[in-house]
């Protein structure tokens, strides 16, 4: 394949005190296969020598801009940063990274492949996890009509946009940017936009990306001992439960059809979970416990 006939690909790629992995993935990123690739990196004021990496490896590579935050953001809005500045008018797809991960050779050609194949307008991958961990994570295709509400579509680093399919998320990203203060998924978000817009996503369950796990990664192994007390707590606490509350919201902005989910007793909400889940029946049940506890603890409050 000529330069001129190759897919330009922009990484959205969020650091924040990644020293000991950065380099690693802006490489694999450099060394995709058969596209041109640029790189936006935004950084959340790293106190390490990430910026120092960044800045070197900028100095060797022109298709590598970085911009810093003023101030510490989070995971999350660090992405919201990239989403508001991303000028995507000269690229043909648009991709997620984090600092610490490693994208294989093909990562971008394959998904540019059955983007294109299946007609579809977003992908995302199985991920295979190295480190901590040797899973390989996958997300089920069984979509049904509200999936969308309760989870999202993977691991944000999987995802490969269309051009104009980004283009019409950013305009409602940057209409709405206010409503999403409060919401901590950026790849959930994105999922959200593609399914309540009723856009085409492709699910695809083998790996693309190495996944690391490690004690500092901001997502981590769901698995583990310490990854499933974090998950009991945040649904214990009625944290997961606000966060499905604020995706229903969002979706709503999309399309006011959408049911909401504030207006719904248990009966309704329980066939809402067990007909549009895309999650194992004991996710379901875990998730329909947290809507319970936060039921009675209205309760206890009046």
């Amino acid at each position: 394949m000529s330069y001129r006939m190759m897919n330009k690909v922009l990484i959205l790629l969020a650091s924040y005190n990644g020293e000991k992995f950065i380099e690693r993935q802006i490489t694999s990123i450099l060394n995709q296969a058969n596209c041109i690739v640029d790189i936006i990196v935004s950084d959340d004021h790293s106190t390490d020598n990430t910026l120092k990496i960044l800045y070197r490896l900028a100095d060797k590579n022109k298709n590598i801009k970085i911009t810093i935050n003023s101030l510490h953001k989070g995971f999350s809005h660090n992405f919201f940063n990239l989403f508001l500045i991303a000028d995507i008018k000269n690229y043909d797809y648009i991709a997620l990274s984090d600092q610490d991960d490693f994208f294989l050779k093909n990562k971008f050609s394959k998904s540019i492949d059955l983007l294109n194949r299946y007609n579809a307008d977003v992908i995302s991958s199985a991920v295979k996890c190295f480190g901590a961990s040797k899973k390989i994570l996958k997300q089920s295709n069984k979509m049904t009509k509200y999936d969308y509400l309760f989870e999202g579509g993977g691991q944000g680093n999987s995802f490969i946009m269309k051009k104009l399919f980004f283009e019409e998320f950013q305009l409602f990203f940057k209409n709405n940017y206010n409503e999403f203060s409060s919401f901590y998924f950026h790849d959930w978000l994105i999922y959200i936009y593609c399914r309540a817009k009723k856009h085409i996503w492709f699910f695809y369950n083998e790996p693309l990306t190495l996944y690391r796990i490690h004690n500092s990664n901001v997502a981590g192994d769901k698995y583990s001992f310490s990854g499933i007390h974090e998950r009991l707590f945040k649904i214990i606490s009625g944290w997961y439960m606000g966060q499905i509350i604020l995706a229903n919201k969002i979706s709503r902005l999309i399309d006011p059809k959408i049911p909401d989910l504030t207006k719904l007793n248990f009966f309704k909400f329980f066939l809402l979970i067990c007909l549009n889940g895309r999650r194992k029946i004991s996710d379901r049940l875990i998730l329909l416990f947290s809507y319970l506890l936060g039921f009675v603890k209205e309760k206890i409050i009046r």
